[in-house]
This record gives C-alpha cells, sequence and structure tokens, in this order.
C-alpha cells in the first residue's frame, strides 16, 4: 500500500508548549534537560483533568523479559506495538477506530514516525504509554505520543502521522474533516518535521555483483506468518524489527538508538521479499533504504 509519498511537514505548534498540561501531568520537560517536562499555563486553552478527559489516553504495563534485548533494553519494535496498540484503543474511544472505519470499508495505515528515546526502558520498568489525536491535515491524521516511568520522567516522545485507506483499492481517503472535531489536542510531545528520505537502493540493486561500498550492509528478509497482522500485511513493528537486525553489530556492541524515523510507503504481503540497504555516514547515523522502496528509515546512534 502506498501511503503517499509526498513530504508533509506538521508544523502546526498551537502553542503546543503551553497546552502540556492538555497532554500529561509530568514534570519540567524540555528534550534537552535530561527527559524532565515544564508545564506552563495558557489562559486561552482549557486546562485538562486526565481522569475524565477521554481526549487523552494512558495504558501501564511492565516491560516483560521478552520485550527486552540481551541488555536488558525495551527493544524497538515493542516500542512501535505499544504506541500502536494505544493509538487503536484510544482511536476506538474516540469512535474512530478499527471496527468503525470497517464500516465505511476504510483502514489506518501508519505513514511515518518520529522518535526520541531520552532513556532507554528496562525489563521490569513500570511505564505509561500517554497518546493523542492532533487532528488531520490533506490526507494525514497526527497523534504523538509520551512514553514515561513511574515517576513522570519521560523516557520515549514520538510524533506519527497516518493515513484513512480504502480496504479495496488500498488510495488514500482525501476527507478527513469527521477526525477534526472536539477529540482532538492541540498540542505536540516533540517539536519535529517529518523529513524526506533519500533512495539510494536502485543504483546498488542495479549493479550488486560489482557493489563494494563497505559502508552499506545488504540483508535479505521475507515476510512470514509471524509478520502478518489484521490488515493482513506486514505489521509497522516487522519493519523495524528487520532495520534492526540489520543494524545488529552496531546494537551488539554497545550503542543505542537515540533518534529513529521510519517513512512506510508500500505495503508487503506474505512471502513477500524485500532488500534492506544500511548505509553509514558516520559512526552514529544511518540512512535505509530497501529493494522496493516499501520504507526508509534514519537512524541516529549514541554510545551507552
Amino acid at each position: 500500500m502506498n501511503s503517499n509519498n509526498e513530504d508533509h511537514n506538521y508544523n502546526k505548534q498551537d502553542d503546543a508548549n503551553d497546552v502540556v498540561r492538555c497532554c500529561y501531568n509530568s514534570k519540567n520537560f524540555a528534550a534537552n534537560n535530561g527527559g524532565n517536562i515544564n508545564c506552563k499555563k495558557n489562559d486561552n486553552h482549557d486546562q485538562i483533568d486526565q481522569k475524565d478527559d477521554k481526549r487523552i489516553y494512558i495504558s501501564e504495563q511492565e516491560v516483560l523479559f521478552f520485550e527486552s534485548d540481551f541488555t536488558g533494553n525495551l527493544r524497538l519494535p515493542y516500542i512501535f506495538c505499544f504506541m500502536q496498540e494505544a493509538a487503536q484503543k484510544h482511536a476506538a474511544i474516540l469512535s474512530f477506530g478499527h471496527e468503525d472505519l470497517l464500516l465505511d470499508d476504510r483502514l489506518w495505515v501508519l505513514s511515518r514516525v518520529y522518535l526520541k528515546i531520552m532513556k532507554q526502558p528496562v525489563v521490569e520498568d513500570k511505564i505509561k504509554i500517554k497518546t493523542w489525536h492532533k487532528g488531520s491535515d490533506g490526507i494525514f491524521a497526527f497523534r504523538d505520543f509520551i512514553i514515561t516511568d513511574e515517576k513522570d520522567n519521560v523516557l520515549v516522545l514520538a510524533t506519527t502521522s497516518w493515513v484513512v485507506v480504502d480496504q479495496k483499492t488500498r488510495k488514500p481517503i482525501r476527507n478527513l474533516e469527521f477526525l477534526n472535531n472536539e477529540s482532538k489536542v492541540n498540542a505536540s510531545s516533540i517539536e519535529k518535521s517529518f523529513e524526506r528520505l533519500p533512495k539510494f537502493a536502485k543504483e546498488i540493486k542495479d549493479d550488486l555483483e560489482n557493489h563494494v561500498d563497505k559502508n552499506i550492509t545488504v540483508k535479505e528478509f521475507q515476510a512470514m506468518y509471524s509478520g502478518i497482522d489484521i490488515n493482513r500485511h506486514v505489521t509497522n513493528s516487522k519493519f523495524v524489527e528487520w532495520i534492526c537486525d540489520a543494524l545488529g553489530d552496531k546494537l551488539f556492541e554497545g550503542y543505542l538508538i537515540e533518534e529513529f524515523q521510519i517513512n512506510y510507503n508500500n505495503e508487503m504481503h506474505y512471502h513477500d521479499k524485500v532488500k534492506v540497504y544500511l548505509k553509514m555516514l558516520d559512526e552514529l547515523n544511518y540512512i535505509c533504504d530497501t529493494s522496493n522502496s516499501n520504507f526508509q528509515a534514519k537512524i541516529l546512534l549514541k554510545q551507552k
């Protein structure tokens, strides 16, 4: 499924920093101050009591052993799983969830994700996943996330864009005005625009036998039973898993993922194969492309 390759930057912060209380009940946040939350009051916005306001969805869970890697850190694909589950449950509460859209032969499809890991969640951590719907712009709907620990220290910040597609044609629905209602919150977890990521796989694919660039790693994967979701295509977290597997040597050397953007372009189905091309720009920066432009990614690492 093509989730539309056109650029879509969402810079409408709508005084986001002034409505932090609409989004989460935490302390002293700024992206560069170690993961705390700075709450400011603005009389132009309603102050929300999360216990009674369904615009904010919060789930709580414990990081389990099978969700962690060899160091005990929560694996990135499971962060995506947690966010998708929270998004689905919240959308259902707001009456535009999976079952609601199916009534009109429509489906939600994730289009873009950018996340920043402030501190790695680890096994047995009790975490909160907080999410809210930000409305839509054109064919794109927007949703943000904050993952915190028990003491409301920020662990992960994420912003996402989604499209609604026709279940049969797989083409995007262009009128999403039904999402721009009283359920949206005018705030952002992180100020970040989605980047158009470079496509470089084709030039390598056409000359793979002669390819000798030591900065590029090529891995082939196949869509199998374990990666197919309810929409009968490869689930978004499986793509993330493949990228992490391609990046595996660096992760085994003790590097951690600090920032991660993925652009989903075309869906994959059962038994489809894909080559994942991972290009090292420098010691900490990587970009990823695929043989069929199914997805692209940009990764920033940090030393442990």
